[in-house]
């Protein structure tokens, strides 16, 4: 049996995931996590990763821009919070919960372009099969007259019409 999945919003769950993992980490040197320094933002980024992880599992019930507009939105927030910290951070230096966010972020970017692309890439895993695959034996009767060479160390069978001794070849007639 194969399974399928595509690989866009593959990365799309992935992103989002770890966009709301990196709110429990240090997000500036001041060793304040995403919910102890923002007051809103936590919120927001939370509501994003979640609705993210939503439209790359039900990828079907969501209209083709909406993973573009939440990671377009991820992607700003981040950005703007590693540009200028919140008062809370105290003057911090970002740290690693706040690089993990933008990473998770440009994920979330990049599984929303790939889903969005004309082109899809996609990873078919397939079970292994460990039977020995035998080429087809033809097991049809054969013809009156025909005589059969039993095989070679393979199973194929070998059929040929044996001529008899008083049987000449024909010429080809014109």
């Amino acid at each position: 049996m194969a399974r399928r999945f595509d690989l866009g919003r593959a990365l799309l769950a992935l992103g989002s995931l770890l966009l709301f993992i990196s709110l429990y980490l240090d997000w500036y040197d001041t060793g304040q996590s995403g919910w102890q320094v923002f007051e809103a933002l936590d919120l927001a980024l939370t509501a994003l990763a979640v609705a993210g992880l939503w439209a790359a599992v039900r990828y079907d019930l969501v209209a083709n821009w909406v993973p573009a507009a939440l990671a377009l939105a991820a992607v700003v927030i981040v950005f703007v919070q590693l540009v200028e910290p919140p008062p809370a951070a105290g003057g911090g230096d970002p740290s690693t919960g706040a690089w993990i966010a933008l990473a998770a972020s440009l994920l979330m970017a990049a599984g929303a372009v790939l889903s969005l692309a004309r082109f899809a890439i996609t990873v078919e895993m397939r079970e292994h099969d460990r039977r020995r695959r035998m080429a087809a034996v033809d097991r049809r009767a054969d013809p009156p007259g025909a005589a059969t060479a039993e095989g070679d160390d393979l199973g194929r069978t070998e059929s040929f019409t044996a001529l008899a001794e008083d049987d000449e070849p024909s010429e080809p007639r014109s």
